[in-house]
């Protein structure tokens, strides 16, 4: 059966153009991505420049976040021609041991670093379908960079590392004998490199590349099967973009940002099923996706900021094997809102943001069975609808200290399900 792949991985290519390599502040995150603090651009190839050093007496910033579900720490400094930030940063640990018994056995599941909920693996075990689900680690990394900076020229070097691991066994309360079990190892390392230029502020381009290295492990056992896997995946990715700032006079500003990015695995996909190894040469997948968007921002007042984005990204999903080829080509366009107000000048400021992000405005998805059949589809307005709120305060002490605190909660729907989720974080900013 061939395994279609969602656009999960090519999502995720997108996200590098808003920061996943990189730090980003309660202000950027509680305004919708729409408004930047010097946290922002410290270790961003076009934009280290802009970080104000005018209060300072040796040109160094440090910082420190915490939110719920990671922590990070930067620093900077900026040398008569040279400048230098680095960057360390990543999830919580987030265990999960949980329990279920009923009149016969008992399942326990231990697990780390997974985004979903162990309830389907307790399930598979507790019925005994032994099917188990697919689960995403994308959310937990540990990302380490450095930036140096000359001239108007950028340059970062960085990684990013993600763990995963889950354990599920199903235990005799007559016996007390382990009746079936579930392990899952894996693992994924990233390095990568980006460049980016600052043409008088005007035009700001940036490209990088990235290669990441998949492993996994997992083994199942009960009383009629029992077997072990190992996948792995090589997957090399080229992304580049540019800003452009559009000059306007008066109280109103503009840009445009383009981004691209496209990820081919080669030798894509490895198993070793037991001891046998099982390899498919023709095996071959390639994501890509291109973006769009505007920003407007409008001063209303000295106090009043007001900032809208609307984005149109385009994803391209393409798998091969040996007896099938998948074309998948979807849009999914967003749409966010910001405000700032200032409460004191140059202290106090109150920052809102929302997001509106559709599903899937339009889907062309293809299937071709080699020497079989071919059917086309087209999906409108499918997939699943996400909307986000943020608020925030952030309150500069001195000219030295900032603090900027947020609050966000999302709901994600789609035409059977509804989540509500929630988080909170603080970030402390020093100069001298």
């Amino acid at each position: 059966m061939f395994n279609k792949k969602n656009l999960s991985t090519c999502v995720a290519a997108l996200f590098i153009s808003l920061g996943i390599y990189a730090q980003t502040s309660q202000t950027y995150t509680t305004t919708s991505g729409l408004f930047r603090t010097d946290v922002d651009n410290f270790m961003n190839v076009t934009a280290w420049e802009a970080v104000d050093f005018s209060q300072t007496e040796k040109n160094t910033l440090i910082f420190a976040d915490l939110n719920s579900s990671s922590i990070s720490f930067g620093y900077a400094k900026e040398f008569s021609s040279l400048y230098f930030g680095t960057y360390i940063g990543g999830a919580l640990p987030r265990f999960t041991e949980a329990s279920y018994a009923t009149t016969d056995y008992q399942v326990n599941v231990i697990a780390y670093g997974f985004s979903e909920s162990t309830t389907a693996i307790r399930t598979a075990l507790d019925l005994g379908t032994y099917e188990f689900p697919s689960i995403s680690t994308d959310s937990n990394y540990l990302n380490a960079s450095l930036l140096f900076g000359l001239s108007n020229l950028g340059i970062k070097l960085g990684a990013a590392y993600t763990p995963s691991y889950i354990y599920a066994e199903k235990i005799s309360l007559s016996s007390g004998e382990t009746e079936a079990f579930y392990l899952k190892d894996a693992q994924e390392i990233s390095p990568y490199l980006e460049a980016g230029l600052n043409l008088n502020n005007i035009i700001l381009p940036y490209f990088g590349a990235s290669f990441k290295k998949r492993k996994a492990t997992t083994v199942v056992s009960n009383s009629s099967n029992s077997y072990a896997t190992y996948s792995g995946a090589n997957i090399l990715s080229g992304y580049a973009g540019t800003k452009l700032n559009i000059d306007t006079d008066g109280s109103y500003m503009q840009s445009i940002n383009v981004f691209a990015d496209y990820d081919y695995y080669f030798y894509p996909t490895y198993t070793y099923e037991s001891s046998t190894e099982i390899r498919n040469n023709s095996q071959a997948e390639q994501d890509a996706v291109f973006s769009i968007s505007y920003r407007g921002e409008y001063a209303v007042n000295e106090n009043l900021l007001l900032a809208f984005s609307p984005s149109l990204p385009v994803y391209f999903v393409y798998t091969k094997d040996s007896s099938q080829v998948e074309t998948t080509l979807s849009t999914s366009p967003a749409i966010a809102f910001a405000l700032k107000y200032t409460f004191i000048p140059e202290t106090l400021c109150l920052n809102l943001g929302s997001t509106l992000k559709a599903g899937s405005l339009a889907s062309y998805n293809l299937d071709q069975v080699f020497n079989t059949s071919s059917q086309a589809s087209i999906t409108v307005f499918g997939g699943t609808y996400s909307t986000d709120f943020h608020a925030g305060l952030c309150w500069n002490i001195t000219k030295q200290l900032t603090i900027d605190t947020g609050f966000s909660f999302a709901s994600t729907s789609s035409s059977t399900t509804s989540v509500w989720s929630g988080s909170m974080g603080a970030q402390v900013e020093v100069k001298f």
